[in-house]
């Protein structure tokens, strides 16, 4: 069944809207991660009034298992795709990691790979997304592979510039 189009509304009401598939999946998309983003900038800056101790160590891994979760909680369904959505999800970590006492100078990889030895909200993200799909393609879900991949049966092909 291909659907373009979903009516939303509820005929008590007498009103219904014709949106676009797109346009749903959009607002979809879009508010759950400016929420997200949202409640884990508050609890970021909770964490750096709260505590007394500008310990780096402790300031990180409280930064780990409060606000990090909530960022990456069912990360392969609501991934940020746009560029925009990456870039807000990860100025919570940015921003944060910017706050600890004598980081503020740094730029934000050398903050995290150097000092902190934190990666990037994007690169867990993309191992989050892999672990899904080796455990969709090795059995390890109950959930049909066929209808989300088509594997290549033919090697892969590599042209040659003259």
């Amino acid at each position: 069944m291909n659907v373009d189009v979903i009516l939303i509304g509820t005929e008590l009401l007498g009103e219904t809207w014709e949106l676009p598939l797109s346009r749903i999946c959009a607002l979809l998309n879009i508010l759950p991660i400016a929420n997200i983003t949202c409640k884990a900038h508050q609890r970021a800056n909770l964490i750096h009034r709260c505590f007394i101790s500008q310990n780096t160590d402790l300031l990180v891994r409280a930064f780990k298992t409060y606000v990090r979760p909530m960022l990456e909680y069912n990360s392969p369904v609501l991934s940020p795709s746009l560029t925009k959505d990456i870039i807000l999800v990860e100025s919570v970590q940015r921003r944060f990691t910017k706050r600890i006492p004598g980081l503020a100078t740094m730029t934000y990889h050398s903050r995290l790979i150097k000092l902190l030895n934190l990666e990037s909200l994007e690169v867990r993200r993309l191992r989050s997304d892999l672990a899904l799909v080796y455990q969709i393609l090795f059995g390890v879900l109950s959930i049909n592979s066929d209808t989300l991949f088509m594997l290549r049966t033919q090697p892969h092909i590599q042209c040659t510039r003259p």
